[in-house]
């Protein structure tokens, strides 16, 4: 498997720059035929053909979508398996995606609403084993709501009456982040809106559990193609969410609020989300910077919060470069913040 790996980087190129139409079925043939691996041998050459199906699949393809399709639900049992390689697993996802964003039409979102239907109800599964298991592994977790963002990220980059889709993966995820009620959405109507009990949710997974939400939720708003209009219409759809947002200083830090406020200001223009809404989002980091800086933080890890203090600072960093403000930076100054 690493002499694979060592070779794949040499050999991807060659068909990222067109392959005959027989040669795309064969190599799919050959996945569709080891998944879901049943033998360690399965294993490799999965190893060794996602990488490539993976970039056949961004490019024009022209597979139609009876051939791809029933690859979706083993593709994401892929995903979902920790004992898999992470490159394979990367490279499932990569296909994931480009099966959505390419492939799927406005007749098959009975597809896409059972796909995400599924992960809600496996997430919301393991949330309710946490009572009975503390020591519950997070990374689970956490791959299926990066899964459930992945799959909506694909919808809004395919755009049309898929978009709604991603629509309701941003409210849900913002409302997980938030530790808020799950709205009622078109994929998760099987999930009651207090479905999760955050009072019997230990501290450390608690915090974990609504960064990552958080994180899922920004790498959707980090997609640059699809309907240029939709970052509008999302952001929107995520404020109503979050709200109500403290712009008073509080020795409470919501990580995974601060978390969706700081992507808004990095990936969404200030037009779209209005300069009013804009400024109480920098109030908001502001806040929150200033709280992280000094206030003693318990039973979490360090690299998590470390990342949370980044992703505020890069986010205040945007606020200057379009602000054009000099002036903000003496908030560093007083606040001793790199101290």
């Amino acid at each position: 498997m690493q002499l694979a790996y060592r070779i794949l980087p040499h050999v991807l190129p060659v068909y990222s720059n067109g392959t005959p139409h027989e040669k795309i079925l064969y190599l799919v043939s050959l996945v569709a035929d080891v998944l879901p691996p049943l033998t360690d041998n399965d294993n490799v050459k999965l190893c060794c053909l996602l990488p490539i199906v993976s970039i056949i699949l961004t490019g024009d393809h022209n597979l139609h979508e009876s051939i791809l399709y029933p690859l979706l639900s083993p593709l994401i049992e892929f995903c979902l398996a920790s004992e898999n390689d992470e490159c394979a697993r990367r490279s499932a996802a990569s296909c994931i995606s480009s099966i959505i964003s390419h492939s799927i039409h406005d007749d098959n979102i009975v597809l896409i609403e059972n796909i995400l239907s599924e992960l809600a109800a496996k997430f919301l599964s393991h949330i309710r084993q946490i009572d009975h298991d503390e020591k519950l592994n997070t990374s689970e977790l956490r791959d299926i709501l990066n899964l459930i963002s992945l799959v909506g990220s694909a919808t809004l980059s395919r755009g049309g009456t898929l978009s709604r889709f991603g629509d309701a993966v941003a409210t849900f995820l913002a409302a997980i982040a938030c530790k808020v009620d799950i709205p009622k959405t078109s994929f998760a109507s099987i999930v009651s809106s207090d479905a999760i009990d955050w009072r019997h949710i230990p501290t450390k997974i608690e915090f974990t559990l609504s960064l990552t939400a958080g994180h899922a939720l920004g790498s959707m708003l980090t997609v640059s193609n699809g309907n240029p209009f939709w970052k509008q219409r999302l952001s929107q759809k995520i404020l109503t969410v979050i709200h109500p947002i403290e712009n008073r200083r509080s020795t409470k830090i919501e990580y995974g609020r601060l978390s969706c406020v700081s992507y808004l200001v990095l990936c969404v223009p200030v037009r779209a989300l209005g300069e009013k809404k804009y400024m109480e989002l920098c109030n908001v980091i502001f806040n929150g910077l200033d709280v992280c800086n000094d206030f003693s933080i318990q039973e979490k890890t360090t690299d998590e919060v470390q990342s949370l203090k980044k992703l505020l600072i890069t986010s205040l960093l945007k606020v200057i470069e379009v602000s054009h403000v000099v002036c903000f930076f003496s908030f560093f100054l007083f606040t001793g913040f790199f101290n």
